[in-house]
């Protein structure tokens, strides 16, 4: 079966120690991974009973999918969203960077803590088998890069807080509520402090993308108590 020739957009990750999960589904099962869109996944470390719904053929799905169990244990899910083309198994096409490389590209071995594109906590140690994606610029020890086709850069910012912000971009969002503060911290135990608010129902704003751009990531820190998130 042969897929699309485009290159990958985004990797993902998902890790859990026992008992805990994205959220429980209609049957009380643990959901262990959820995307939307064409991707492949991979059971790093799960239990033997995670299944994937609508299924996965050869670890592929075309249009979203969700791994779930009905009994505890750690696990790591990483997934490959995007239209599929594989990364080289070879050196060729791949380079070697001290320190940081700027630009975009899939992080396939590192030495020392990774960080990419200015995240707070560390990326989870790549392979070629699980490479780790950056847009913008990714910083270790000792970097072994595949090369993107295309580059990113940030065309816009914003907190929840900050009104000014909102009204600018006209955000709009009904019921939603005071904003305060939350500290917590990220999976790797890096502490992390943000204004946060919460709503049950879309919210909506604008901003300008400039002409030839191929795509657009929305990022956003939010809390995972709070399950079955979604962005378009």
């Amino acid at each position: 079966m042969s897929h699309c020739p485009d290159p990958v957009l985004l990797a993902r990750r998902y890790a859990f120690e026992a008992g805990e999960c994205l959220y429980r589904d209609h049957r009380g099962h643990r959901v262990l991974a959820d995307w939307e869109g064409p991707g492949r996944a991979t059971v790093e470390l799960g239990p033997s009973d995670v299944a994937f719904q609508p299924g996965l053929e050869a670890g592929f799905a075309s249009n979203g999918c969700c791994a779930s169990s009905p009994t505890s244990g750690a696990s790591s899910i990483h997934v490959l969203l995007g239209p599929l083309e594989p990364l080289p198994s070879s050196q060729t096409g791949r380079s070697t960077h001290r320190g940081a490389c700027s630009g975009g590209g899939w992080v396939v071995g590192a030495e020392g803590p990774l960080r990419v594109d200015g995240r707070p906590e560390f990326a989870p140690q790549p392979s070629l088998a699980a490479p780790v994606p950056f847009l913008m610029v990714a910083e270790a020890e000792s970097l072994q890069i595949a090369p993107r086709a295309f580059r990113a850069r940030r065309i816009d910012r914003f907190a929840i807080d900050d009104e000014q912000a909102l009204t600018t971009r006209g955000f709009r969002v009904q019921n939603i509520s005071n904003r305060t503060t939350l500290s917590s911290t990220f999976n790797d135990g890096t502490a992390h402090t943000a204004a946060v608010a919460s709503h049950l129902n879309t919210a909506f704003w604008t901003l300008t993308i400039p002409a030839g751009t191929h795509a657009v990531l929305l990022a956003k820190t939010f809390d995972r108590f709070h399950g079955r998130q979604r962005a378009r």
